[in-house]
């Protein structure tokens, strides 16, 4: 039987996830990958349980905001979006205007 790419990268990400030491630029870029390739649910399953808003990169949250976006998930994304507001990163305040304004579009 043959492995989908999908399985096959979430077998991978599932393995590199399993390291407590992971740097937290990984997580971003698994995040990001798994986005990009349109796996939105293994965000929500493999990353946002590890994701830790003030110890980890502001652009993994952005990224499971996307997902959260994706799926209609309002608030979640709205809570998520509180705690990222938090982290006063004036560098940031354009996604988070623009997260704000499309988490709002959602009934």
């Amino acid at each position: 039987m043959k492995i989908k790419k999908e399985e096959k990268a979430v077998q991978i990400y599932n393995e590199l996830l399993k390291n407590d030491d992971l740097p937290s630029e990984a997580l971003m870029e698994i995040s990001g990958e798994l986005g990009n390739n349109g796996f939105i649910k293994y965000i929500h399953e493999l990353i946002v349980p590890r994701y830790k808003v003030y110890e980890h990169n502001p652009i993994t949250g952005i990224n499971i905001l996307q997902s959260y976006l994706e799926t209609n998930k309002k608030n979640e994304g709205i809570k998520l979006l509180n705690q990222l507001k938090a982290l006063n990163r004036p560098d940031l305040k354009k996604y988070f205007d623009f997260y704000h304004q499309e988490l709002s579009k959602i009934n």
